[in-house]
This record gives C-alpha cells, sequence and structure tokens, in this order.
C-alpha cells in the first residue's frame, strides 16, 4: 500500500488602480442618502432565459469565471473547471461575454468579482439559435483603469505546475488585455493488458506490462487583444500564439504472445517512445453594429495554422515500427448573423456560416504517403420566434452545403437541412415546459477517412475508409424547469439517433488485425435526467443530478 501526499501551493497577485468601487450611493438634492442595497431571487425566468445573479458566497469561493459557474449551480448544467468543458442535457453549452462567443482563455481568466449577472439560455433563439444552450456573463463596467493578475498551482507528490499571468487595462472606450502562461504535468503510469486476436485459424494472446512509464506534457500560450466599444460599434481584434508537446516512454516493459495454448515468444523487452508537439499562431475579429433599438448586425472571423509532429517508435525485441507525420492544418471560421425584432413580440433573424478546413499530411517511417483533405462547410439559417402569452416557439430552419476532397479522389459533395425548433408554454411564474427538437450533420475527420496504411505493431495496421457517407443527427427533448427563491428543479426526456454512425472495424488480412472504420451503422440513445438545486442560505448550497 503506498500512501501519496499531494500538497497544493496557490498564489494569487493582483494589482489594481483607478478602479470604479462596488458600492452604489444615492444624492437627491445635494444629499447622500447611503449605500442602496437590491435583493433578488436566486435564480429568475426571465422569458427565454434563467437568470442568475452570483451571491456574495458565490463571488468569494471562486477564482476563475468556470468557478463561478459551477457555483452558480445551475440545474442540469455541469461545470468541468480544469477543461472548461459546460455540458447539459441538451448538449454542449456556448459561452458569450456580453453577447460575444469566447474562447476557454477569456472564461478562465474573468474575476468573479466583476461579473454582474449571468443569463442561461436554456430555449436559446435569435443569435443564439444555433446553439444547444447558450450562457451569456453580463461584465459590470469599467470605464478606467483595470488590474494584473498573476496565479499559481503546484503539487508536490507528482510534477505538475500551472501558472497564468492576465493583465487588463480599460481607458475610455477602449481595452487592452494579454494573457500568458505555462502549464508542466509529468506523471507515470503502469500497465498490464491482456489482448485476445482471434484469426480464422488460430487465436493470437498478448500479455504487455510495464511499470513508471514516463508521461509528460507542456503547454505554452500568450494572447493578446484590443477592443473599442462605441455607442452602436463595438469591435475587437485579438491575436495569439500557442505551443504543446507530450511524450510517452515505455522503456523495459515485457511482452509475451501465446499461439492457442502454446507460448510462441516469451519476455520479450518492449519500448514505446512517442512524441507529439504542435503550434498554432491564432488571429480573431468581432464586430457588431446596432443600427437601432430593433436591428443589429455582428460577423466574427476566426481562423488559425497548426504545425503538427507526430513522432511514435515502437521496438518489441528486434522488430521495430516507427510512425512519423508532419500535418500543417489550417482552419478558418466565418460567421455573420443580423437580427430584427418587431412590435408584436417576434424576432427574425439570419445567420451565415462558412468552415474551412485543409488538412496536408506527410506521412513518414514504415508508411511513407502524401495525404491532403480539404473540406468546406456553409450553413444558411433563418430564425423566427414569436411570443403568445404564455406561449414561445422559436423556428429555425437551415440548408448545410459540405464539399470535401481527399488528394487524388473525386470531391464528394452533400446537401442537408437543417432544423432546431423550440417550443415553451409558461404554467405560472415559477414553472415551464419546454420542448425541443435538433436536425444536423457531421463533417468528416481526416484520421477517419484517409487511405494511408500505417502499422504500428507486429499485429496491427491502422486505415482510414474514405468511402464513408455523411452522418444525419436527430434529438427531440420534453423537459420541465421549476425555479422557487431558494429551490430549482429541472426534469427530461430525450433521444438522441444517428444514421451512418462512424465505429472502429477490424478484418484479417496477410496474418495482420486491420483496424479501420465503418459508417453503415445506428446510433441511438433515449435517456431521461433530473437535476435539483436547493439554497437554504447564502453560506451553504446543494446540488443533486442524475
Amino acid at each position: 500500500m503506498k500512501a501519496l501526499l499531494v500538497i497544493i501551493m496557490s498564489l494569487c497577485l493582483h494589482v489594481t488602480y483607478a478602479q470604479k468601487p462596488d458600492t452604489t450611493k444615492t444624492f437627491i438634492q445635494g444629499k447622500e442618502l447611503g449605500e442602496v442595497v437590491v435583493k433578488s431571487s436566486y435564480l429568475t425566468r426571465e422569458g427565454d432565459h434563467i437568470l442568475a445573479i452570483p451571491t456574495k458566497e458565490q463571488r468569494k469561493h471562486a477564482v476563475t469565471g468556470y468557478d463561478l459557474l459551477s457555483n452558480l449551480m445551475i440545474p442540469g448544467v455541469s461545470v468541468e473547471r480544469s477543461t472548461g468543458s459546460v455540458t447539459t442535457p441538451n448538449g454542449a453549452a456556448t459561452l458569450y461575454i456580453d453577447g460575444r462567443e469566447v474562447d476557454f482563455r477569456e472564461v478562465q481568466s474573468l474575476r468573479p468579482k466583476d461579473v454582474s449577472r449571468v443569463e442561461y439560455f436554456d430555449v436559446p433563439n435569435g443569435k443564439y439559435a444555433k446553439d444547444a444552450y447558450a450562457i451569456n456573463i453580463i461584465m459590470k463596467p469599467l470605464n478606467n483603469g483595470g488590474y494584473t493578475q498573476l496565479d499559481a498551482s503546484q503539487n508536490i507528490g507528482y510534477l505538475y505546475g500551472d501558472y497564468n499571468l492576465i493583465s487588463k487595462f480599460v481607458t475610455g472606450t477602449k481595452s487592452l488585455n494579454l494573457w500568458a502562461g505555462y502549464s508542466l504535468e509529468n506523471p507515470k503510469s503502469s500497465m498490464d493488458e491482456n489482448e485476445t486476436f482471434i484469426f480464422p485459424d488460430y487465436q493470437l494472446n498478448r500479455l504487455q506490462h510495464y511499470n513508471n512509464a514516463d508521461n509528460r506534457q507542456t503547454e505554452e500560450y500568450v494572447q493578446a487583444s484590443i477592443s473599442n466599444r462605441g455607442r452602436k460599434y463595438i469591435w475587437m481584434l485579438r491575436g495569439g500564439m500557442a505551443w504543446n508537446a507530450s511524450k510517452n516512454g515505455v522503456n523495459n516493459g515485457m511482452t509475451e504472445y501465446w499461439k492457442t495454448a502454446a507460448a510462441i515468444k516469451n519476455g520479450s523487452i518492449l519500448d514505446i517512445n512517442t512524441r507529439n508537439k504542435s503550434y498554432r499562431p491564432s488571429v480573431y475579429f468581432y464586430g457588431l453594429h446596432t443600427f437601432s433599438n430593433t436591428k443589429s448586425l455582428d460577423y466574427v472571423f476566426d481562423g488559425y495554422y497548426s504545425r503538427n509532429d507526430y513522432d511514435r517508435l515502437y521496438n518489441d525485441d528486434n522488430v521495430s515500427f516507427r510512425s512519423l507525420v508532419k500535418e500543417d492544418y489550417y482552419y478558418i471560421k466565418a460567421n455573420a448573423n443580423y437580427s430584427m425584432a418587431f412590435s408584436h413580440r417576434n424576432r427574425l433573424a439570419f445567420s451565415l456560416y462558412e468552415f474551412m478546413r485543409i488538412s496536408d499530411s506527410e506521412y513518414i517511417g514504415t508508411s511513407a504517403y502524401n495525404q491532403n483533405l480539404h473540406s468546406s462547410e456553409t450553413i444558411l439559417f433563418a430564425d423566427y420566434s414569436q411570443r403568445l402569452g404564455s406561449f414561445f416557439f422559436d423556428i429555425n430552419p437551415g440548408l448545410s452545403f459540405l464539399t470535401y476532397r481527399l488528394e487524388g479522389m473525386r470531391s464528394i459533395n452533400h446537401l442537408t437541412p437543417r432544423l432546431q425548433a423550440r417550443a415553451t408554454y409558461r404554467i405560472d411564474k415559477v414553472q415551464q415546459l419546454q420542448f425541443m427538437f435538433a436536425l444536423g450533420n457531421t463533417y468528416p475527420r481526416i484520421n477517419t477517412i484517409n487511405n494511408v496504411e500505417q502499422q504500428i505493431d507486429p499485429i496491427i495496421i491502422l486505415k482510414g475508409n474514405s468511402n464513408m457517407d455523411n452522418s444525419i443527427l436527430l434529438n427531440p427533448r420534453l423537459s420541465h424547469t421549476l425555479n422557487f427563491n431558494k429551490f430549482a428543479l429541472q426534469t427530461g426526456v430525450s433521444y438522441f439517433y444517428q444514421n451512418h454512425s462512424i465505429i472502429s472495424d477490424y478484418y484479417i488480412r496477410d496474418g495482420h488485425l486491420i483496424s479501420t472504420f465503418r459508417d453503415d451503422c445506428i446510433y441511438h440513445r433515449p435517456s431521461a435526467d433530473m437535476s435539483i438545486t436547493y439554497k437554504p442560505s447564502g453560506t451553504l448550497n446543494m446540488k443533486l443530478s442524475g
């Protein structure tokens, strides 16, 4: 029995200057009346979203934006603080700050005391209509001043560290932001594995064992942005660079091979060394035009280039297999949204998306090959929503045109309908019924459709399948929400269906196991969920989900 002592040390340094106070004071005829305290319910249903105002205790026990989202304990919302994953029964949530879609670093670096309120769109519509679930974080205004913040976390027991620097400066309508950081993780791992391969004429078993394998992951990043907030026009320009590296080293492991019931190779020395590294420059631009109280246009350009190097060397006694891949990857996303509100509690919006992905990979080693994949998807949505008394509906039809081509092969095109529809009925001030339906499709990934063969060990050969169809996804859901002052409940049932579902496939060829993919399968998942939040006091919050 081994005992492991893990000590976590955290350091936070805040330098703050020329910032607005948090208190609000009122003056009437030159007399100061003192601080005004505004009280609100913990969770409030407001039309198409749930409004959450963080309490003093929730802010106090949060360091990052993800900490605060987790502390709010919204029913049905699950927050993984370390990875920035926010999931709901509807699917992954898209995060926004003041109506602008944001990335992991921006939410991670938020100071909880700067957050005014959080809007949870469980029935997204308008500019959020494309999302399964949307979370909009509203910030307190900061006209002049700023802060610099350093946070660090270090474990003792196995090597782990995470260090981040965030700096923000605001002058008038302009804001400057800087993010930089470094993380390192170096755990050890051990494995005992028994694999069985059933060939037509015999059965082969492989036993692999190793201890204290060396695993090391590092990440460095730097990112800066400048933005301007005018009365009718907002823009933001951001650029950055990220470096990632990882290695996995198995040395002096052991391998045994058994054919049917007899050992055919006993006590082989096993060495597996894998190294991955990448660097990624990125650029992002966001603009918002507010033409009037009822009309607005926002647009986004987001792109990056990534150079990825993958190197794997497998040694089993005197038998060696090497996979060396150098990939140049390009990603571009362009999006424009135009929204109009009308006087009869209805709204119309149009959204246009373009996604372009280019992967150019050179394979060296046991297999030498060049692979190129061009993929482009254009999606057009029209969204209409209407509120009629206690009833609300939103319909969001769309059309997707997907085209992709592997080098040396013909282009493959798919024209696919898209649809998201939502309807709600407000039973009373605290209860609401919701119905949702989503129809979507997938896009191809290079690791599944490439036609390269890579032998990774004496038995297994990896191979893609370029003759796979586009997957169609269906997802209806019915749910019920209840929000009291200190109690909130969400229950729901849903069904997920996917045709042409891509799964792993295997077959035997010349004494080798070929590991590839197939799409002639159907995946479906019925589910039921329930999530309860209870807040008996300002210092005690409880949440139960299942």
